[in-house]
Formats: structure tokens, sequence, C-alpha cells
């Protein structure tokens, strides 16, 4: 699912149009694909750049299910800071604004659902059943709001440094 670049009047997509469609990209790549939270994630990011999905989701892998199964942070939360860490680094952000990204990005995930934990959010232990089966009913929100946020953060740091 390559997303659109402009709207079919040829305009281009706002901002909230690409981070809706970020986040619906992450979802399907989770239910559908073989993809696990943090891979869904990081694919639909990938992909929207034009890359193939799979150019980055290695680094994500070892997140899913709260990192490794274990139900820890969530695991599309993780693969949302993975994007914001290489979008910081490809535009030479400091340390501290990064750091300031990712704390957004973290502390609004736990404040609209009150936890960043795996088994808190799924009330699935992981471990115990062996990564698997994830509930994707539940987990598609999380895969969704953290796209859509990490791409209004990207979007917000990118306007933030052509302004200098």
């Amino acid at each position: 699912m390559t997303l659109p670049s402009q709207e079919p009047d040829g305009s281009r997509p706002s901002a909230q149009d690409r981070a809706r469609a970020i986040g619906a990209s992450a979802v399907q790549k989770f239910v559908e694909e073989p993809y696990n939270c943090a891979e869904g994630v990081v694919a639909a990011f990938s992909e929207a750049r034009g890359e193939p999905p799979r150019t980055l989701t290695a680094l994500a892998s070892p997140f899913g299910g709260g990192v490794g199964s274990l139900g820890h942070m969530c695991g599309a939360l993780a693969g949302g800071l993975i994007v914001l860490g290489r979008r910081a680094g490809e535009l030479g952000l400091a340390r501290s604004v990064t750091r300031g990204l990712v704390q957004e990005l973290h502390r609004g995930f736990e404040a609209t659902f009150g936890t960043t934990a795996c088994r808190e959010l799924t009330a699935h232990d992981c471990e115990a059943a062996g990564g698997a089966p994830y509930d994707v009913r539940s987990c598609a929100r999380y895969l969704a709001h953290v796209a859509e946020k990490t791409s209004e953060l990207m979007d917000r740091a990118e306007r933030t440094t052509s302004c200098f």
C-alpha cells in the first residue's frame, strides 16, 4: 500500500490526512500481513517514504509483543520511537529536541491509554502464550494512535527546522 503523494485533483494531502493514512497502513500491516506491532508501524512509514516496507523492520522486530513478547513497552510505541529517531537524525535535530519528541510521544500514549505496558494494554500474557496470538482488535488502536502521533510530531519537527 503506497501512500499517495497527492490527491486526485493534484493537491497534496493534508498532514492530518497523511497521518491517518499512515495509521491505517500500520494497522493493515499488523492485522493482514506478517508484521508484528512494532514492524507494522515502521513498515508503514518506510512505505510512505516510497521505500520497500521491509527497509527497517529488522530493527523493530525485537520489540513486538512488548519487547520480545515479554509484555513490556507496547511494540507499536517502540516502532514509533524508531521512526522518530530515524527522522530526527536525518533532520540533524539536537539530542535534547529528539528527547523532547520521544517524551511527548511516550507521555501522550500513556496519558491516552493509562499505561505503555503491552500486557496491561492487551490483558494478554504474551510470554506464556509464546507471543501469540495477539489481540489484533485491541492492538489496532494503539498502532493507529502511534502512527498518527508520530507523523504529527515529525511534521512539526520538519516545519520547525525549515524555519531556520
